[in-house]
């Protein structure tokens, strides 16, 4: 089989709600959001911005740690109510393989997993609609879904810290910069855990589809080329309207090139 990638990336993002009439809160960093789920995380070194660097637990929104990124918003003292997804997901997969690169404990504990548990007294939802519905009418929530899905109705984001230490907004541009960096393997497998780039958006992935490399006829296989080629081109101009970003040049042309491999399969 061919693995190419064909379309964008999905972005996967924080959410952070409270009641209504407070500020939602912002600049939670990913190093920080590992506690959000009520773990155990060591954070970042102690630098000029005044990040902590001990181990402990985040339980409440106006913890220090939180409010330090956050100066000038008066921070509600009320539990974080975590959303998780309940159903096995590729958004939960970019999300804890972003985790899995940036905290040894969730490495030795969770791991990257399409599949979230032991997480306490975190909210359970299937699929995005559900995590979304549940983080609107839960007070003090937080979680995760795709930017694609986020951006149509239009949730609140949380500003996330990125490997440079520079906070930043999931926006096109930003999720941009992080793939800018990627470096597509031959096999087209790549994942982008935690990018590089002073103005890149630390959790990103993409997005692919499977091929096989030999159809039945000619028919299909020309078929399935030209389809394929038009995600690849054309259907790039149409990305960022559903949310998603263009393919960097570099990768498309590898995926273009995987693509021309597919043809009918040679008869005995």
């Amino acid at each position: 089989m061919v693995v190419l990638f064909y379309v964008g990336q999905g972005l996967l993002f924080l959410l952070g709600f409270t009641k209504d009439g407070l500020k939602s809160t912002r600049m939670i960093t990913p190093r920080q959001s590992l506690a959000l789920i009520e773990l155990a995380v060591e954070r970042v070194p102690a630098d000029s911005s005044g990040r902590m660097s001990k181990t402990s637990e985040i339980k409440n929104w106006n913890d220090p740690a939180i409010a330090i990124t956050n100066q000038g918003l008066k921070l509600p003292r009320i539990p974080i109510a975590t959303v998780v997804r309940q159903d096995k997901s590729g958004t939960t997969y970019a999300f804890t393989k972003h985790l899995d690169a940036i905290s040894e404990k969730w490495r030795v504990q969770q791991g990257p997993t399409t599949l979230l548990s032991g997480l306490g007294n975190s909210l359970w939802a299937k699929g995005d609609e559900g995590v979304a519905t549940l983080i609107k009418q839960s007070i003090g929530s937080l979680g995760y879904v795709s930017y694609a899905f986020a951006s149509r109705l239009g949730l609140k984001l949380a500003v996330l810290e990125n490997k440079e230490g520079k906070f930043v907004k999931p926006t096109e541009q930003s999720c941009a910069a992080a793939l800018a960096t990627a470096e597509m393997p031959e096999n087209l497998r790549i994942f982008v855990p935690d990018p590089s780039g002073l103005d890149a958006y630390p959790i990103v992935t993409f997005s692919w589809i499977l091929l096989y490399k030999d159809y039945p006829d000619t028919e299909k296989a020309t078929s399935m080329r030209d389809l394929f080629q038009w995600c690849l081109l054309d259907g790039q101009n149409y990305a960022t309207k559903f949310g998603y970003v263009p393919l960097p040049t570099s990768i498309t042309e590898k995926a273009l090139a995987a693509l021309n491999t597919v043809g009918p399969r040679e008869r005995l």
